[in-house]
């Protein structure tokens, strides 16, 4: 369950995290002690990944860890292709939720025009990417929570098992690469910060809806036919998950 919640909000948060490097590289303060928080930022997703693709204990991409009627779907790939497979389904949330990602970045960047705020194009997309990474560390525990209430996980064994999609250690590094870019309050007023929720819970919306989680499922299996044994199994996958939603 964690592991199927935390896919569309973790690599939707990972896209704007790429964009907003991209875009900080930009801005005359990049360099030094904040070029490299920046870069700490990003090392701290690689080793996300690695921990997911490559954990010891508590494997969720493992694919021997499968049962035999799971793994025989897919052909002679790797753990780290099945973790990229997991990673491409996630990363079709960011076409579900693009115009709001799109109105939120116009958000930001009106606040901090307004505001004579330089370099206010960059800075958007600073905002929006760690109000995502807020919103998937956000989205984690409420997973963990909804595993130990539903499925009856133990707590003290939840936090184990599925600490590891959490991405609090990266918009923890990225809060202080981006508090080094720009270390000022945005200084939102009542109004903007109420505009600036119902937007985020307009995207939170999209990630938790079962309908949408299926879809980028259903389209991510028939967009990945090489990584199944053979076309057989990935229409048996595609039909399974159609089943789904009826």
């Amino acid at each position: 369950m964690v592991k199927t919640l935390c896919c569309m909000p973790n690599n939707v948060a990972y896209i704007t995290l790429y964009n907003a490097y991209d875009y900080a590289r930009r801005h005359p303060g990049f360099r030094m002690e904040t070029k490299k928080l920046y870069r700490d930022a990003m090392e701290a997703y690689k080793a996300y990944e690695r921990r997911l693709y490559a954990a010891t204990e508590n494997r969720m991409f493992h694919l021997d860890d499968l049962t035999a009627n799971c793994r025989k779907r897919y052909g002679d790939i790797t753990d780290k292709e099945y973790f990229e497979f997991w990673q491409d389904i996630g990363s079709r949330g960011y076409t579900l939720a693009l115009p709001h990602l799109q109105a939120l970045t116009h958000k930001f960047r009106t606040q901090l025009k307004k505001r004579d705020t330089p370099h206010y194009e960059i800075l958007a997309h600073q905002l929006l990417a760690q109000t995502m990474l807020t919103t998937a560390v956000a989205f984690h525990r409420s997973a963990i929570t909804l595993a130990i209430d539903k499925d009856k996980v133990p707590s003290e064994i939840a936090g184990k098992l599925y600490g590891q999609f959490s991405l609090a250690a990266v918009e923890k590094k990225f809060s202080k690469a981006l508090l080094s870019l720009y270390p000022h309050s945005v200084g939102l007023d009542e109004v903007e910060e109420r505009n600036i929720e119902m937007t985020v819970k307009d995207i939170t919306d999209i990630f938790a809806n079962e309908e949408n989680i299926n879809k980028v499922l259903i389209d991510g299996v028939a967009d990945n036919e090489d990584i199944f044994r053979t076309k057989g199994e990935m229409k048996k996958t595609l039909r399974q998950c159609a089943e789904q939603l009826d």
